[in-house]
């Protein structure tokens, strides 16, 4: 917070080695099995992080009110929230089939009970950095937000699944300890 040095408040990085191995929309190549071993293996940790001694500023910035819980139903609420004010600020020509969407949301949001964790949401080959094969860094977090656990998930759902079982990344993830995720979780998150 010391403007002083580059004028206004900062954080500082680490630099990583590697390279972004594809896009959101382009296919890597040379990764297989081991490859998804490792993310699985990264996201479970990632889920895993004990963000209470942050808990103020991570509830604000995903923007769960103080005194409600931090859970599925919660996030997932202040998510719809969030693109609601963002669509509504836009003031676009009406669209009906947007309303149902937002509405269908809001009515269908996950079941609470489950506890939000810190979720990246936009986990894909344009945000890993990846040397000889492995991943070294997960970069842009610009996303990031407590969150259950099936949004980041269900976001690199499919490209996981161009090269491996979905139920064997899931049993990867599970094996690094990645909480449990509800049979219908995806429904809500990716539709």
């Amino acid at each position: 917070t010391d403007s002083s040095i580059l004028d206004g408040e900062f954080f500082v990085t680490e630099c990583m080695e590697g390279t972004t191995i594809g896009s959101s929309y382009q296919m890597a190549e040379g990764i297989g099995e081991a490859f998804f071993r490792q993310l699985a293996q990264m996201m479970a940790t990632l889920h895993r992080i004990d963000w209470t001694p942050f808990e103020a500023e991570l509830r604000a910035g995903s923007r769960i009110p103080p005194g409600v819980a931090a859970d599925a139903a919660q996030s997932s609420l202040a998510m719809v929230k969030q693109f609601e004010e963002y669509w509504r600020r836009a003031e676009l020509e009406p669209l009906p089939t947007m309303e149902l969407l937002v509405d269908w949301l809001k009515r269908n949001v996950p079941a609470g009970g489950q506890r939000a964790v810190l979720c990246h949401g936009d986990v894909g080959f344009h945000n890993l950095l990846v040397k000889d094969g492995r991943i070294t860094a997960l970069l842009d977090w610009e996303t990031s937000r407590l969150a259950d656990p099936p949004g980041d998930l269900a976001y690199l759902r499919p490209m996981a699944m161009q090269y491996v079982d979905w139920s064997d990344f899931m049993s990867w993830y599970r094996a690094a300890g990645g909480p449990q995720v509800r049979g219908n979780a995806y429904r809500w998150s990716r539709g």
